[in-house]
């Protein structure tokens, strides 16, 4: 809880990796290993219920709740390589992708007023970099594109990009 005490879930035993609680603290997004791959589950705190949210792709992970909740980046191979996919958090409207690319992708944190994505991007070369995705209006006529920008790149791995919460810094 905020005070720091801990309370246990009655989630049953599971692989789980990558949970993310939903900004409301009511739900949590958490990736379970299963056979033949890996999927994002929700799990209602209050509840007390475990449901499947991802169907397309055999290997689903390290979701990222949008600030207002309404939404989930994750990393998914549903269309070959990991990329970075969204879809509305009530699991209606399908996926979308949002990067395309070579490189392993995957999501770690939203700047605060949702405008920006940090991610992670594995290139052979250079090992894990940090990348951010503009998240504008991307609509036809709109004038902006959802272009993914390197923010640190070099010979060495830079992991786990966190905004910080008035979101003008990038802890690391």
């Amino acid at each position: 809880d905020r005070a720091g005490k801990e309370e246990a879930i009655a989630a049953p035993p599971q692989s789980y990796s990558y949970l993310r609680i939903a900004p409301d603290g009511q739900r949590a997004a958490v990736a379970i290993g299963e056979r033949g791959g890996t999927q994002i589950w929700l799990y209602d705190l209050r509840r007390n219920t475990l449901t499947r949210w991802t169907f397309e792709g055999s290997n689903n992970y390290g979701a990222a709740w949008t600030p207002d909740g309404h939404r989930i980046a994750f990393a998914s191979n549903k269309a070959g390589q990991l990329n970075i996919h969204w879809q509305r958090a009530d699991g209606g409207g399908g996926l979308e992708q949002l990067t395309t690319g070579p490189d392993i992708q995957a999501p770690s944190s939203w700047s605060p007023d949702g405008r920006l994505l940090a991610f992670i991007d594995f290139a052979p070369t250079t090992s894990f970099d940090l990348w951010v995705l503009p998240m504008g209006d991307a609509s036809a006529g709109s004038g902006q594109e959802r272009k993914p920008k390197v923010f640190l790149q070099t010979r060495f791995s830079e992991t786990s990009p966190r905004f910080s919460p008035d979101g003008h810094w990038l802890a690391y």
